[in-house]
């Protein structure tokens, strides 16, 4: 069996496992005990029962089609984050993560289903163009110590080893669904930010204090507040 026969395995292992630390998550926020953090690891196991000789995974595979690595490795690290001391992957590189599968999805559809001149899918075919480019992008985060580098060097790994059944490049870089949650992940992260900022207390006024200015040889005194 080779790796694009288990990749789909692993990959519902990993979606399953997330969506469960969504729900613990959302458990917790009633005020409920959500249960330890292994809970959503094992609960992604599911994934490997066998039903009628065949993991579930790859049923599920068969009716989803395939998911890129970067969402796969995103959606990894925030499974795992709880079972380790530090994070895989910071906040700043979730967000570059979540812009990539943005931009990449906002590039590659809408063009794709005929909305312009050019269709930027052939191009995955020739994989110079894209991975040209997407290196580019990677050589860029490197530069700024953002790791999310690294996932797009997965993504490139992947593609060498024949991760999925596709041999288009893009399909290793982004997939409908990873731009869709991750278009969600911004603006519910923006509208956080934007709640949290109206939320701020102001701070109190200081009282009003007295100071002595020195004008000349004649000392004034002058009210201020700070």
């Amino acid at each position: 069996m080779n790796a694009d026969w288990w990749y789909p395995v692993i990959t519902w292992w990993v979606i399953i496992a997330s969506v469960a630390r969504r729900l613990l998550t959302m458990i917790g926020w009633t005020g409920f005990r959500p249960g330890p953090a292994w809970i959503p690891p094992l609960l992604g196991a599911v994934a490997l029962a066998p039903i009628s000789g065949l993991p579930l995974g790859r049923w599920l595979y068969g009716l989803s089609g395939g998911f890129s690595i970067p969402f796969i490795l995103l959606l990894l690290d925030d499974t795992l984050s709880p079972l380790l001391r530090r994070p895989i992957l910071d906040d700043s590189e979730r967000r570059a993560g979540a812009w990539f599968g943005v931009s990449a999805a906002a590039t590659l559809y809408p063009l794709a289903l005929g909305l312009g001149p050019f269709d930027p899918y052939s191009l995955g075919w020739q994989i110079p163009a894209v991975y040209g480019m997407v290196s580019f992008i990677a050589a860029l985060l490197a530069a700024i110590g953002n790791r999310f580098s690294l996932v797009i060097l997965a993504a490139g790994i992947a593609w060498h080893a024949g991760f999925l059944e596709s041999e288009n490049a893009w399909d290793y870089l982004v997939d409908p669904i990873y731009g869709a949650v991750a278009a969600l992940a911004l603006v519910t992260d923006g509208a956080g930010s934007l709640v949290s900022r109206r939320r701020k207390p102001s701070l109190p006024k200081q009282p009003i204090e007295e100071i002595t200015v020195a004008v000349g040889r004649s000392p004034r005194v002058m009210p201020y507040a700070r």
